[in-house]
């Protein structure tokens, strides 16, 4: 299964992107970054990525941070069904050749329903060659941010 190292490079990379959340709202809000580290601990991707957004329409933030937080920020998020079934659905073989595709079951409001079933309006499946596409788009994106806020003066230390 060589779509490991690109499941570990996709996972890494939104890792990379929390910390990039905790940091931009750690700029905004002028709250040391360690502190928010602490606060936000306990919050999953998309309740930081909430918490970010709220703030930047509840506080007067510099507009260009504001535009492209946002804009990084949703771009990654894309990719966020992606990161969530690498993290939580089992991996079977896909309907194309050398591919695989998530399969879980979603049983909300009691109505269980396969997820990437042959009856799924929504089957997705992914080569070896764009899963690696995604870590290599999501590893440039990562990039760029980094040197976006390095060039306000921002997240020296962060790579």
């Amino acid at each position: 299964m060589g779509q490991l190292n690109s499941f570990g490079s996709i996972i890494k990379t939104f890792a990379q992107f929390e910390l990039g959340m905790i940091v931009t709202l750690s700029i905004i809000s002028e709250i040391d970054d360690h502190k928010l580290m602490v606060i936000m601990r306990g919050l999953q991707y998309s309740s930081k990525r909430d918490t970010v957004y709220s703030y930047m329409e509840l506080y007067d933030v510099n507009a260009t941070i504001k535009e492209y937080a946002i804009m990084f920020f949703n771009e990654v998020h894309k990719y966020y069904g992606l990161r969530n079934h690498i993290a939580h659905s089992i991996w079977i073989p896909g309907k194309r050749t050398d591919s695989i595709t998530p399969q879980s079951i979603n049983i909300r409001g009691g109505k269980g329903r396969l997820i990437n079933d042959d009856e799924d309006k929504h089957y997705r499946d992914y080569t070896s060659v764009e899963l690696i596409d995604i870590q290599n788009k999501l590893s440039m994106m990562h990039n760029s941010y980094v040197l976006w806020l390095r060039s306000l003066g921002f997240a020296k230390d962060m790579d």
